[in-house]
């Protein structure tokens, strides 16, 4: 699905053009009459705070053709789509998780409250699996220490086991396409992750002989952090991906129109 394409699941008034799709937290009453456990009130919080910076209305939707098509066959529960200033969380069942829900608020929290950077690549077809990984990952780098303070060890537990599937070691390894993943998720580890869950990962890099590589990455990120758009400029020279024709796109909620900056 093109960026063309995703626009068109909107209209004009900025209501989801698919029967159904429902707001978020329409009929709070009727779903939580004994009101809110912890865990859901850090949803609604952040749901709030999101509501006080921009006017953005937010969406369920039930569809799990168009959620592996985005997302990948790999996607359990939920992820997220939006198109200026309206969110869709596009689920594959009709109960979405708490912690799932705050997670995905969470990127829309930075897109719209924080105000991140967004990295937007040419040449799609190629460069895709990079954006997304630079895009989502260094979201998590900055949200996931707050999901796993409301979720606890269970939180911690899926991410430690989410960072440590790799693909199969079996036969060539191409760094060009290992390099990237393995970076980005001992960048993820090293910040994130206790010291006995980073084992693994740093395993992957010894055993694909990318240590010093991830070493020089990790070292280099973390001197740049919290700038993300350095951070985003370091990662592609560290890739080997050319920065020409790359953009990086910060949301404005205020006008609703994104600052669309080039990178040189």
């Amino acid at each position: 699905m093109s960026a063309q394409d995703l626009t068109k699941l909107w209209d004009k008034q900025g209501y989801p053009v698919t029967p159904e799709s429902r707001p978020l937290f329409h009929n709070l009453n009727e779903i939580l009459p004994d009101g809110p456990t912890p865990e859901q009130q850090a949803c609604l919080d952040l749901y709030e705070t999101i509501r006080q910076h921009v006017q953005a209305p937010i969406f369920t939707q039930e569809n799990p053709g168009l959620a592996r098509a985005w997302f990948g066959t790999r996607l359990k529960t939920a992820g997220y789509l939006f198109n200026d200033r309206e969110a869709i969380i596009v689920s594959i069942t009709d109960r979405i998780p708490t912690r799932t829900l705050f997670h995905e608020l969470s990127h829309l929290k930075l897109r719209w409250v924080d105000r991140f950077p967004q990295l937007t690549l040419p040449d799609p077809r190629r460069n895709k699996p990079v954006e997304k990984l630079l895009n989502n990952e260094l979201d998590h780098l900055e949200f996931l220490p707050r999901e796993f303070e409301i979720f606890g060890p269970r939180a911690r537990e899926k991410w430690t086991k989410e960072y440590s599937q790799f693909p199969s070691t079996r036969g060539p390894i191409d760094k060009a396409l290992a390099f990237p993943l393995v970076a980005i998720r001992s960048l993820l580890a090293q910040h994130v992750l206790l010291p006995p869950h980073r084992k693994k990962i740093n395993q992957t890099a010894r055993r694909l002989e990318l240590q010093s590589e991830v070493d020089a990455f990790v070292k280099g990120m973390t001197k740049l952090s919290p700038n993300r758009s350095d951070m985003i400029k370091f990662a592609l020279d560290q890739f080997q991906i050319s920065r020409s024709g790359a953009k990086i796109r910060t949301e404005s909620p205020d006008t609703g129109k994104p600052l669309i900056q080039t990178i040189v």
